[in-house]
């Protein structure tokens, strides 16, 4: 007859003496000097089209640089394709630069139109007639509803009419 051991459970627990800490603490700690790790302020309005790396933007402004730069990269290569500019010369970085502003100014005309919109069709559901929880009324209650505000807007109007004519 043939006899088996168990077989042994395998752990994950690290053996050596790092696997009984917890957790160190630095009972020295190195002076930390603020200047050096300061980074200048980034002012997207001096230089919108390189911007210093590592500065802390908000996902919308990297992209728009993103955007710019692939579409400086397209017109770069449109210009070489032309053949019309030698491609290190000032006048083709001038006409690249050019070029690049006016793509740049017109997408940030569209999306200001766009951001405009957004706003309007907010604007728009906040003034729809909601119920105590915040739940968008429709049907008989919405209908009810008007009526309630039409209502008041008449017995307002008159309430005002009386004191004007009371002051006469």
């Amino acid at each position: 007859m043939l006899e088996t051991k168990p077989k042994e459970e395998k752990t994950t627990k690290a053996k050596g003496p790092s696997s009984r800490r917890l957790f160190t603490v630095d009972i020295k700690p190195t002076r930390v000097d603020f200047a050096k790790l300061a980074q200048p302020s980034y002012n997207p309005a001096a230089d919108e089209l390189n911007p210093p790396v590592g500065t802390n933007m908000n996902r919308q402004a990297r992209r728009r640089l993103k955007l710019i730069d692939r579409q400086r990269e397209k017109i770069h290569k449109d210009l070489v394709k032309a053949g019309e500019l030698e491609e290190g010369s000032e006048e083709f970085q001038s006409e690249l630069q050019r070029r690049t502003g006016a793509w740049t100014q017109d997408r940030d005309e569209k999306e200001g139109a766009r951001k405009q919109k957004k706003q309007e069709r907010k604007e728009r559901d906040r003034q729809k007639l909601r119920n105590k929880r915040g739940k968008l009324l429709t049907g008989r209650k919405l209908s009810e509803r008007k009526k309630e505000l039409v209502k008041e807007d008449k017995s307002k109007a008159r309430k005002q009419r009386r004191l004007e004519a009371m002051e006469d």
